[in-house]
């Protein structure tokens, strides 16, 4: 059976296949270094892409947390 290689849309990396992760909503595939928030090991429950929360779950990035906080403060 001939092995194929997958390149990972987060990072489009096709190494370290043993430190791929899959979000479980839009199975896309990344490499655990590529991640945001940063994972240094693989998640043992579910796991969601950055993407996918924003997009289908509606829960804010971490960017977005950020500047909706400095523009209640002011800055």
């Amino acid at each position: 059976m001939k092995k194929t290689t997958w390149t990972r849309r987060a990072c489009f990396m096709n190494k370290n296949d043993d430190k791929i992760v899959h979000c479980e909503g839009c199975d896309e595939a990344y490499n655990i270094c590529c991640t945001v928030p940063h994972r240094p090991t693989i998640p043992r429950r579910n796991c969601y892409c950055t993407f996918y929360m924003i997009e289908v779950l509606g829960i804010p990035s971490p960017w977005q947390s950020r500047q909706h906080g400095a523009s209640q403060h002011g800055e």
